[in-house]
């Protein structure tokens, strides 16, 4: 499931507009949720939402030749820790 993006509730939007190519998914568009990237392009997504993709598919959402997916680095874990909501 992805989560939802209300930039409204976003505390730091301008931390948040620097970075939002790390922070949504590729897939569902929706803020990243337990991440994992392609190993050849490097694009994040949601592990439910590549998983799934790959279920039906047999490539990379961004048409890369091999899929191998990694966990995201450290320094994405902290962008990602970085990121501050207000609830709704």
């Amino acid at each position: 499931k992805s989560i939802e993006l209300d930039e409204s509730l976003i505390v730091n939007k301008q931390y948040f507009d620097q970075l939002k190519e790390q922070l949504i998914c590729s897939i569902c568009l929706g803020l990243l949720d337990d991440p994992l990237i392609c190993a050849s392009c490097e694009t994040p997504f949601c592990s439910n939402c590549i998983k799934s993709w790959l279920q039906k598919n047999n490539s990379c959402p961004m048409r890369c030749l091999k899929v191998e997916l990694k966990e995201i680095q450290r320094f994405m874990k902290k962008i990602l820790d970085g990121l501050k909501l207000k609830c709704k």
